[in-house]
């Protein structure tokens, strides 16, 4: 990008909901759509680069000039201070966890050149840089999510490869660190092909549970991991047909349940859920989305009634996506599906509940930038513009 001046910007745009025929009658009437926008990227998998924090404001992680970008917003979404930090490398800010004394810890990846290494960066409740962290699990390192244990510790996932050995494939890694960033244990979870973590979630018996993606065989299956609290592997479950499977976040529910959102694809993808026990024993799974549309689901959170799911949709024939918001009930029927965009790809990277049961999505829009912007987009709690 070459704007160097980092700003927020509310518009208030009229797009249409999607490109859609005008004779489906179910489909959203056009509306305007207030995007609260801020200069940068976001990475294309970045599901939990945001969170809301304890002064009902959020914290929101992105890219800019290939550096991390940190963001704090009051409640109105209005910028409080932003933080512009990198290694002179090409960093891609994945995740971030608010910690008990509210800092933030934000996490994911430093390139250089044919190796990354996984980069960690811890602020104050100011957006004071506290200390900064690289960690070298492989040759190739990549974290893509993070999460805060229940003694406030945090637990990073991701994979790693080296790329030395022919015959190595990539694993998923987990690794634990403490308030100053240093390493408490590190582990490796092997299958017989390739494997990555996408999300992490802290569970009430005190463990973790990660979800991604098994390949094996070419057969790519939607993965979920328990591991203790000492990082022990306790089971690795797959989940998904034939097709192209793979989960970009999980939750823990508040009946203990654990619940993963990500795709299943074989012509054209769908948002795929799996809901499963504590013991990763399937209770159900399901897929959303239509014939003649593309969905991946990025992130689930549990509301009234059911959860929510943030994502993309695309029409087949035009491949620009556009914000794609679902709902379902607690056994995963469909309730209402919403979308919102411009004439360009636009992605709901990530989604929370707001106190008063509104939705705030965080992704990042190509309709007002060629080079893309991160935006916040509210609604009501049935997907309405707000």
């Amino acid at each position: 990008m070459n704007k160097n001046i980092i700003y927020i910007l509310t518009l208030a745009l009229i797009f249409s909901a999607c490109k859609k025929d005008e004779n489906e009658e179910d489909i959203p009437e056009e509306e305007p759509i207030n995007w609260t926008l801020m200069e940068g990227t976001m990475s294309y998998h970045s599901g939990a680069a945001m969170q809301l924090t304890p002064d009902n404001g959020i914290v929101l992680t992105g890219n800019l000039n290939t550096n991390y970008q940190v963001y704090k917003t009051s409640t109105g979404f209005q910028e409080t201070w932003s933080v512009n930090k990198g290694l002179q490398a090409f960093e891609e800010a994945n995740a971030v966890v608010v910690t008990d004394n509210n800092n933030y810890i934000i996490a994911g990846n430093s390139a250089f050149g044919f190796e990354s290494r996984v980069y960690v960066l811890r602020l104050d409740v100011s957006g004071n840089i506290v200390w900064s962290q690289n960690y070298e699990w492989a040759d190739i390192s990549v974290c893509h999510g993070i999460c805060k244990s229940n003694d406030n510790k945090y637990v990073l996932c991701g994979h790693s490869q080296d790329v030395n050995n022919r015959d190595s494939f990539g694993d998923v890694q987990a690794m634990m660190i403490n308030d100053d960033g240093d390493t408490l244990w590190n582990r490796i979870y092997e299958d017989i092909g390739e494997e990555t973590a996408y999300a992490i979630v802290s569970t009430n018996d005190g463990g973790f549970v990660m979800t991604g993606r098994d390949e094996n065989n070419n057969n790519k299956d939607l993965a979920l991991i328990k591991i203790d609290a000492n990082g022990n592997l306790l089971w690795f479950n797959f989940f998904g047909g034939n097709t192209w499977d793979e989960g970009f976040y999980v939750i823990e529910d508040q009946q203990g349940n654990l619940l993963a959102c990500g795709m299943s694809q074989s012509n054209d993808s769908q948002v795929y859920v799996v809901k499963t026990n504590s013991s990763g024993i399937l209770i159900w799974e399901r897929t959303f989305g239509r014939s003649d549309r593309s969905e991946k689901g990025f992130c689930i959170q549990q509301t009234s009634g059911g959860y929510v799911i943030s994502g993309s949709q695309y029409i087949v024939e035009n491949i620009d996506d556009d914000i794609y918001l679902l709902k379902i009930d607690n056994e995963g029927n469909f309730v209402w599906e919403q979308t919102y965009g411009g004439s360009n790809s636009d992605y709901g990277n990530a989604v929370r509940i707001l106190p008063d049961d509104k939705l705030v999505i965080a992704g990042t829009t190509k309709s007002n930038s060629v080079d893309g912007q991160i935006y916040l987009l509210k609604t009501d709690a049935n997907g309405n513009m707000q």
